[in-house]
């Protein structure tokens, strides 16, 4: 059953700012994102979502996104900081989760990529407004181009 559940399931990650390129958005750019996110971002009813972004921007993200409750993390990289802590334990990910997320071009995440790809958890990267590093492009894993719908 547990195996069932963990490949039925997906873990999204999400750094807003990066999503949104840069620290300072408008809560009317968080709505049309999760919109954009959730047309365009497969996703079932087991889902786990975390969306990650910096303290000044918390009304903004609070109101703008509503499918979880956002964390902070103050500092240049503080939204990096909160989604590499939980992935952090790659077994934990593996066991719970059969497909991952990430929301973010951060070259940040490289190494826990091609981890998870190591031990046979699917990874999809997801581009919004920000710059996408571009080692993932030589990872053969699925990126979603969310900023090729923004202005349609």
């Amino acid at each position: 059953m547990k195996n069932k559940m963990r490949a039925r399931r997906a873990l999204h990650l999400i750094d807003l700012e990066n999503q949104l390129g840069g620290g300072k958005y408008p809560q009317q750019s968080v709505e049309i994102y999760q919109k954009l996110y959730e047309a365009h971002v497969p996703q079932a009813e087991l889902d786990q979502f975390y969306v990650a972004a910096n303290p000044g921007v918390k009304i903004q993200t609070s109101f703008g996104w509503t499918k979880s409750a956002p964390e902070y993390n103050p500092g240049k990289n503080g939204a990096d900081l909160l989604i590499a802590e939980y992935l952090e334990d790659i077994d934990y990910v593996k066991n719970n989760f059969g497909k991952v997320f990430i929301a973010s071009g951060d070259g940040a995440f490289i190494r826990i990529v091609r981890l998870l790809k190591e031990n046979a958890v699917g990874v999809t990267m997801v581009k919004g407004l920000g710059v996408m590093h571009p080692e993932y492009f030589a990872l053969d894993i699925p990126i979603i181009d969310l900023e090729d719908y923004w202005n349609n």
